[in-house]
């Protein structure tokens, strides 16, 4: 319930009622009605300025995270280690001591050829600095990258070449994401959406099955911006890691 993580976190931050409306901005009485569960179900606008006033998410407030680690417990082996080694990855990027002249993003690396599917079961990790890139996708935010493995999917892509994803959003119609389905299979597919209302995702390259969202349980893992083509580096450069 939100009354109870709300009197944690003001315990916690040893705030009162009093305090916690001022630095949240709302009425005292707003507040009285969240704490002693008059409100059921308070609205998302309510809880993101209490949420930053006490410094902790809307899923703990919510208590939404306790779903998220269920979900990691009914995870599969693969999928478990898979999330492990991108979790450790990203703690060594946000470890970085110098971010004046470097952003660096992970970077999944399959170990197989790489064409309109991937099995995800097997894959490495490397990471690009994106700085020189930025500039070029101001208003979206570049999450992580996945490096392609030969030219099966050409001349579209080649060997070598990073797709730049953002995994904060899924795509629009006629733009590529990346999608996992239950059969530990990455999919680069376009996403376009039909007149009948429903969603489809179709190849990259003629001759490939296109895939309706009706008929197959697929998780979008990002939007494809564009291409990075400099290096990747298998490990963080030493000048950025002597303090990890």
């Amino acid at each position: 319930m939100v009354q109870q993580r709300l009197l944690e976190m003001m315990n916690y931050r040893n705030m009162s009622i009093i305090e916690l409306a001022e630095a949240a901005d709302m009425s005292i009485d707003t507040l009285k009605n969240l704490i002693y569960g008059r409100v059921l179900d308070p609205k998302i606008s309510t809880l993101i300025p209490l949420c930053d006033a006490l410094d902790c998410s809307i899923d703990y407030l919510t208590e939404r995270g306790s779903d998220a680690l269920q979900q990691v417990r009914d995870l599969s082996g693969h999928s478990l280690n898979l999330l492990i080694r991108m979790t450790d990855a990203e703690f060594r990027l946000t470890s970085c001591s110098d971010r004046r002249y470097h952003e660096y993003r992970s970077v999944i690396i399959p170990n197989t050829f790489t064409s309109d599917h991937i099995e995800y079961d097997s894959c490495s990790f490397g990471y690009i600095d994106i700085l020189p890139v930025m500039h070029r996708y101001k208003s979206e935010e570049i999450t992580c990258g996945l490096m392609l493995q030969g030219d099966e999917l050409a001349p579209i892509y080649f060997d070598g070449d990073v797709l730049l994803l953002n995994g904060t959003r899924s795509p629009k119609s006629n733009e590529i994401g990346l999608y996992i389905d239950e059969n530990k299979q990455f999919y680069i597919r376009r996403y376009l959406f039909h007149p009948d209302r429903t969603g489809h995702l179709h190849p990259l390259l003629p001759n490939h099955e296109i895939l309706p969202l009706k008929k197959h349980r697929f998780r979008c893992y990002g939007t494809v911006l564009g291409l990075y083509r400099g290096k990747v580096f298998e490990t963080l450069p030493e000048s950025d890691t002597q303090r990890i």
